[in-house]
């Protein structure tokens, strides 16, 4: 996969994530807007993908509808295979 396909899809993957945490929870845009002290039409853009999504913002969002952020590192070669490998305490906001 090439870098601007994986960015593609990283950016569908967090509006995803980020709309199914919303959708999951009590929480509105304009509480979200609130929080991350961003105008609510840039919230939109966040949600529609035309504003770019920094790990603080994303983290932040998914914090507020309840949620905790973990990642974990998969090797390209095992990304078919499905392996994963981690290393130390799961990273969270």
């Amino acid at each position: 996969m090439n870098s601007d396909a994986a960015g593609e899809l990283t950016v569908a993957m967090d509006q995803s994530t980020i709309q199914n945490a919303l959708d999951s929870s009590d929480i509105s845009a304009a509480e979200i807007s609130r929080v991350l002290d961003m105008t609510q039409s840039g919230v939109s853009r966040i949600l529609n993908g035309s504003r770019r999504l920094t790990v603080r913002m994303f983290g932040e969002i998914l914090s507020t509808c309840g949620f905790e952020v973990r990642f974990s590192l998969v090797k390209k070669d095992a990304l078919n295979a499905g392996s994963e490998m981690t290393g130390g305490p799961p990273l969270s906001h």
